[in-house]
């Protein structure tokens, strides 16, 4: 079961999903800000703490610091951060499965994904490939950079359309990035929320949970995905989608 699902879990649907609903971009998540941050309210090196859970909200904003495999709970109201031991996991709005600790290793590889114009961590070293898939305005350019974890357990994937020259409202190309995703793997939505520059979304296919963000940025589609949860792990898999950032200009 494992091995079959990880098979349905992997790049090849990822590079048709991409362009299934065409054009999208990047997460500008602070993962980095709330590492350092967190850093000095729990006393653990910004690099080997992991950021789950963010919620921005209006003039404040939440979020989940790992160190090894104590949680805290910490929060922000103008230039006030607290943070807390928390030894049970907070309920989360999506139903994702509970709360577990990241990989023994946090030293993730930092990608610089050019093709794409974003950089994202993965567990491993990922591996890069150009594609194009069929649309209904013709064949467009598509570029994935994927990681599947030994023992097929699963994958973690960016993928991005080409800069598309026609103008369209995010909200229709968010709308019809979900719903092209859902059906090119035959999956079903679970639940779904936005998120800065786009959607989050947690879907299900043959019993099985996984994770994507759906960012629309100038003219261009990009997704993140992990799945399945059960094999990649929830934190990882929230680390991966929220570590995705838009590349500093050069």
């Amino acid at each position: 079961m494992t091995h079959h699902l990880a098979e349905t879990f992997a790049p090849r649907w990822l590079l048709l999903a991409s362009l299934a609903f065409a054009p999208l971009l990047a997460n500008c998540d602070a993962t980095a800000q709330l590492q350092a941050v967190s850093a000095g309210q729990i006393g653990c090196p910004p690099a080997d703490i992991t950021i789950t859970d963010d919620k921005p909200g209006l003039g404040a904003r939440s979020w989940v610091a790992w160190c090894g495999s104590e949680q805290y709970q910490c929060s922000n109201g103008g230039n006030a951060v607290h943070c807390a031991a928390a030894h049970h996991s907070e309920p989360s709005s999506a139903p994702l499965p509970a709360a577990t600790p990241p990989a023994a290793s946090s030293r993730w590889v930092q990608h610089d994904f050019k093709a794409c114009g974003v950089t994202a961590q993965f567990p491993l070293a990922p591996k890069e490939e150009a594609g194009r898939t069929q649309t209904s305005a013709g064949p467009e350019k598509t570029w994935t950079a994927t990681t599947e974890l030994s023992d097929n357990r699963g994958a973690f994937a960016v993928s991005c359309s080409a800069v598309m020259k026609k103008h369209v409202p995010a909200d229709v190309v968010l709308d019809g990035a979900r719903d092209g995703f859902l059906k090119t793997v035959g999956a079903t939505l679970a639940d779904e929320r936005d998120i800065l520059g786009g959607r989050e979304i947690l879907f299900e296919l043959q019993g099985e949970q996984g994770l994507a963000h759906l960012w629309w940025v100038s003219n261009r589609l990009i997704v993140a995905t992990a799945m399945p949860l059960s094999g990649v792990g929830p934190t990882a898999a929230k680390r991966f989608v929220n570590g995705v950032e838009l590349s500093a200009p050069r």
